[in-house]
């Protein structure tokens, strides 16, 4: 190994400034790395939609079957070859996989350099050679659970990972958007019309029942069609959306939680309260202090 470095160490030249070296112009740093594959189109919705809100960033490579992301009820394609940023409490689901087989990787993360990642926000980006090696790597490390520094490289090459994945980002935010009606036609019809009724400021529009009358569908068949389709109840799901919609209001620290609770529907903060300490197990005063301090 040695020969093989004498000429290139050779070939280096005289530092014109002994105190001015090399700084990335840009970097982010992760931590509590998870890596796994999902490989079915079922368990991918199941989990997902019965998921609880988090505080990871989750970074979405698709190597095979294409489909189509919700982010914020915005729709995106989402092509094998192509990856998308997830950010922390950002709603999100799947819909108009064609096939039950797929294999998509998923890259989990925490971080101190939130405000760094802001660009890759509503991003599809394509995954070219570079990072497709970088990506390689990242699963060789992985795999190496003896390793004494697995988790500093692994550390580092998902860092280099993002650096080249932001390079590669598109110039044209919400490249490969779906229009709501392209969602609607592309294979899941119910979930949009859902989605908009749970946008609706009156919390009476967000019961089944009154979802079921908008739509044109029994209360019954309803349930049942949402069941078929995601593997979990209805039910689960409305709570799902208001706690996401709650923390996405509750990351303001300005936003007071009386008014939270009235954005939401609630006609009370008791209400909204108990409602949100069923699905994370905190009320919104601890939850704020512990993760939006």
């Amino acid at each position: 190994m040695i020969p093989q470095l004498l000429p290139l160490a050779d070939e280096l030249p005289e530092p014109e400034d002994y105190f001015q070296g090399v700084t990335p112009p840009w970097s982010c740093r992760a931590d509590n790395v998870l890596i796994f594959l999902r490989r079915a189109r079922t368990e991918l919705q199941r989990r997902t939609f019965a998921s609880h809100p988090h505080h990871r960033f989750v970074l979405l490579l698709n190597l095979e079957t294409p489909g189509i992301i919700s982010l914020d009820r915005r729709y995106h394609f989402l092509e094998p070859g192509r990856a998308v940023l997830i950010f922390p409490y950002q709603f999100h689901h799947y819909l108009s996989i064609p096939s039950e087989s797929l294999r998509w990787l998923f890259i989990t993360f925490e971080t101190d350099s939130a405000q760094a990642l802001e660009e890759f926000r509503h991003h599809i980006i394509p995954l070219k050679e570079d990072s497709l090696e970088r990506v390689q790597l990242l699963l060789e490390l992985w795999q190496r659970r003896k390793s004494p520094l697995r988790s500093n490289l692994i550390v580092s090459e998902l860092a280099a990972l993002l650096a080249i994945l932001r390079a590669a980002l598109p110039k044209e935010q919400l490249s490969a958007r779906v229009s709501e009606s392209a969602a609607r036609s592309s294979g899941v019809t119910i979930l949009p019309r859902i989605n908009r009724c749970l946008a609706e400021r009156d919390r009476a529009a967000h019961t089944i029942p009154a979802i079921a009358q908008k739509i044109g569908l029994s209360e019954s068949r309803l349930r049942a069609v949402f069941s078929q389709n995601f593997g979990i109840s209805l039910g689960s799901y409305i709570r799902n959306y208001q706690t996401h919609q709650a923390l996405a209001l509750m990351q303001d620290r300005a936003t007071a939680l009386y008014e939270v609770a009235q954005a939401c529907g609630y006609s009370s903060l008791a209400t909204f309260s108990r409602a949100f300490k069923e699905q994370t197990g905190l009320s919104p005063l601890a939850y704020r202090k512990k993760h939006f301090a």
